[in-house]
């Protein structure tokens, strides 16, 4: 899926892929974030033979014009 929206100017689509990348960088700007994991251990097996591995615990899902963004992260105590 990608989100999609059209003004005066155009139409603009963003993919799936796009969003889980830039929330993938975002995240682990963060302070505190050590590293984004898989949600199961499944998805951590198909994530170790894919070429982009940046965006790995990041679950986008899109409903009409809206976003819901999963973080699944490893956080530093202390």
């Amino acid at each position: 899926m990608s989100v999609k929206t059209s003004n005066a100017y155009g139409k603009i689509s963003i993919s799936d892929e796009a969003i889980a990348k830039v929330t993938a960088y975002a995240s682990l700007e963060c302070y505190g974030i050590v590293e984004l994991v898989s949600r199961r251990f499944a998805d951590s097996l198909s994530q170790f033979f894919k070429k982009d591995k940046v965006a790995k615990g990041v679950k986008v899902t899109t409903q009409g014009d809206r976003i819901f963004i999963d973080v699944y992260v490893v956080i530093k105590f202390g």
